[in-house]
């Protein structure tokens, strides 16, 4: 069993407004342009989803997990960057697999994606982000069964 910590989101965001990198060290903040619901949640949902799929013969369940289960390994993922950048979404996360019993990390990487934005407007930039946090979500799967599949080999 697989349980996935809460996703650790950098400060900046931690906000319900959406974010687009105007300059390299300047951001801007669309007001009016939120995401539905907590961004966090919703890349947690999406993120044990998506690993739910790819790892069929494994359970995968999402920070809190119930009372008494205690996962095999414990997925911790932080989000460094995720915004909108000329056309494209960059995404970037740090992710740590963790073998629960001997608290002893077994995978740990860095994830830099850049999904292009297809169209104009708000829906297609919030559609490319989905894209990115999905094609994430299937890295961390892959190199998590083979680091899984591996440790079990030995």
């Amino acid at each position: 069993m697989i349980g996935i910590d809460a996703v650790e989101l950098a400060g900046y965001l931690d906000r319900p407004q959406m974010i687009e990198r105007t300059s390299s060290h300047r951001l801007e903040l669309y007001e009016f342009d939120q995401w539905a619901g907590s961004l966090q949640e919703n890349l947690l949902a999406l993120v044990r989803d998506r690993i739910q799929q790819q790892l069929r013969a494994m359970q995968v369940i999402a920070y809190p997990w119930p009372l008494g289960l205690k996962p095999d390994y414990e997925l911790k993922l932080a989000i460094q960057r995720f915004e909108r950048v000329e056309g494209r979404i960059e995404l970037q996360g740090l992710w740590t697999l963790v073998e629960t019993d001997r608290r002893r990390i077994v995978l740990m990487r860095q994830s830099r994606l850049q999904e292009p934005i297809q169209g104009t407007g708000i829906e297609a930039g919030v559609a490319a982000a989905s894209q990115a946090a999905s094609r994430l979500a299937e890295q961390i799967a892959e190199q998590m069964l083979r680091q899984i599949e591996s440790e079990k080999a030995r």
